[in-house]
């Protein structure tokens, strides 16, 4: 039995009997014991679940997936049509089969969770003071006139979720999550432990200070609006490859802005006597009044031949979200050591609304955001749009569904690390009643059906799933929303569900199995004029 796996044991049998926190202003500390899998361990998980291999890596972390099947669904050739891309790449015509979508099979939740939950039990590796959590990943598509033509689970996942003394342990270094397909065989595998001991007690706030201390250490200014609407004792669980030592009890810190959008979560120290971390402001010169000239008097398709680039954007500290200028810096660095150029990157006040909202409703996207083929954001946001409250106001403070026309320049993808802009339903409309307007030749938009977590490296996983090493465990490039999904697995809590949706034309034709440039095939572009339908996949982390 693993380090990891006695630790938790220990810590289920202390707090098994207990009915609740304590009262008492004090929270344990723990050391950490072990960092992920043994080969040992990996070995008799890959026995038991029947992996070809289990590439173990990163300090102990273990990853496994089906390159065929995974997130796969049914597709059939489409026939050519003038739909096609301004871009340099392979360019492949297939449609989506729905009808063979509809027939697919999955495993029942309580069958998926007690298979996994055998499965550990057998090598020896079921963790203590975990509790199982089932869901299906699932993919959607309708008409322009909102016909249903799938409604379907694709696959059966079950994560773990973990307490430490009765309290949330989340973060990359607490994951287990396994998927299947309907023949019950294993498509995806994620195993990121920390193994922990209790090493003494710290006293930490009261809930009144918690919540000012959510306030003043993420936020330089006024945060635009920033309320903190809870404040909860939690541990974070860092990425294994930083050998984290201890873990700290903290607070998990949620938030609302007056204009609607909902924070990513954050954690902030809970001692009473922690340090306070610094926070970084980028500090960029930019006046509206040196903007480049337009590229064109009305935008039109006009990639130039041979350029694959990106754009990235977002709001730290003014808006509340101290890490944003790392993962930002995270995603640019990966692209730029690819051989993709970043054409711009923007941050806190030099972060506009305007770059992202179509020429149609006043704004510039035609010289940023639709003027590269990826662009990258974080920052907080709402079912209808993303906030850039508390850091700039040009043009204004949200960018909304309806300022938003990508693709009619040159984006294919737009990847919005925020939170909500793909919820599934809200407010009476449906994910693409919202943002199905937004399409004129884009590909994609990736982003989230649930509040996020905020994050310092999830743009850098993602492009690196983007470019592709090769990983040990996938032996090419990801898919976009594959790799959108993968980024979102390593990095996110179980409970918040990754979303992916994009438009489709006649006989189902769609971009659903897009690779970035030069990495795979993709599909063509899609004139709005020529959308009959959108489709939308969503999954737990």
């Amino acid at each position: 039995m693993s380090r990891a796996v006695v630790s938790l044991l220990l810590l289920a049998a202390v707090v098994g009997c207990q009915s609740g926190p304590p009262p008492a202003r004090t929270a344990p500390v723990y050391e950490v014991v072990s960092h992920g899998l043994t080969t040992d361990e990996a070995e008799r998980l890959r026995e038991v679940f029947k992996f070809d291999q289990l590439a173990l890596g990163e300090a102990g972390v273990a990853r496994w997936a089906d390159e065929t099947s995974y997130l796969a669904l049914p597709m059939k050739p489409v026939e050519a049509t003038e739909a096609k891309s301004e871009d340099e790449g392979e360019i492949v015509f297939e449609g989506f089969d729905f009808d063979a979508i509809r027939q697919i099979e999955t495993l029942a939740l309580d069958d998926a969770a007690a298979r996994v939950a055998e499965g550990l039990a057998r090598a020896g590796l079921m963790p203590g003071g975990a509790r199982a959590r089932s869901s299906h990943t699932r993919f959607q598509a309708v008409t322009a006139g909102g016909e249903t033509l799938a409604d379907q689970a694709v696959d059966t996942t079950v994560s773990y979720t973990f307490t430490l003394d009765g309290r949330p342990l989340e973060g990359p270094g607490a994951k287990v999550r396994v998927a299947f397909d309907g023949d019950g065989e294993v498509v995806h595998f994620h195993h990121s432990l920390l193994g922990v001991e209790r090493a003494g007690e710290v006293r930490v706030l009261d809930d009144a200070a918690a919540r000012d201390r959510c306030a003043a250490w993420t936020t330089s200014g006024d945060g635009g609006g920033r309320r903190i609407t809870a404040a909860t004792l939690a541990y974070y669980a860092p990425p294994l490859a930083d050998k984290p030592a201890r873990l700290e009890p903290s607070f998990r810190c949620h938030s609302l802005h007056d204009n609607g959008a909902v924070g990513q979560i954050t954690f902030v120290p809970a001692a009473v006597d922690a340090a306070r971390p610094a926070l970084e402001v980028a500090r960029q010169e930019r006046s509206p009044d040196a903007e480049p000239p337009d590229v064109a008097a009305a935008p039109a398709p006009a990639a130039i031949p041979g350029r694959v680039d990106v754009g990235s954007e977002g709001t730290g500290p003014c808006s509340g979200l101290p890490n944003t200028a790392l993962n930002v810096a995270s995603f640019n660095n990966r692209m730029s050591a690819g051989g993709v150029t970043v054409q711009f990157s923007w941050l806190d006040a030099a972060a506009w609304e305007r770059d992202w909202k179509d020429p149609s409703h006043g704004g510039r996207d035609h010289i940023w955001v639709d003027n590269v083929d990826m662009a990258y954001w974080q920052g907080h946001g709402w079912p209808e749009g993303f906030s850039f409250s508390g850091c700039s106001s040009i043009d204004d403070t949200s960018m909304t569904n309806a300022d938003a026309l990508w693709g009619n320049r040159d984006a294919e993808w737009i990847s919005l690390f925020t939170c909500l802009v793909l919820k599934a339903e809200s407010g009476g409309q449906r994910w693409w009643q919202r943002w199905g307007g937004a399409f004129d030749r884009l590909h994609q938009i990736n982003s989230f059906d649930t509040v996020s977590y905020h994050s310092s490296q999830h743009g850098g996983i993602y492009a690196g799933y983007l470019l592709g090493s090769p990983f040990p465990w996938w032996q090419q490039p990801m898919k976009v929303r594959q790799a959108w999904a993968q980024a979102s697995i390593d990095d996110q809590p179980p409970q918040v569900v990754w979303a992916t949706m994009g438009a489709f034309g006649s006989g189902g034709l769609s971009n659903y199995n897009d690779y970035f440039w030069g990495r795979g095939s993709v599909g063509p572009d899609i004139p709005a004029g020529q959308i009959t339908g959108y489709w939308w996949v969503a999954g737990g982390s």
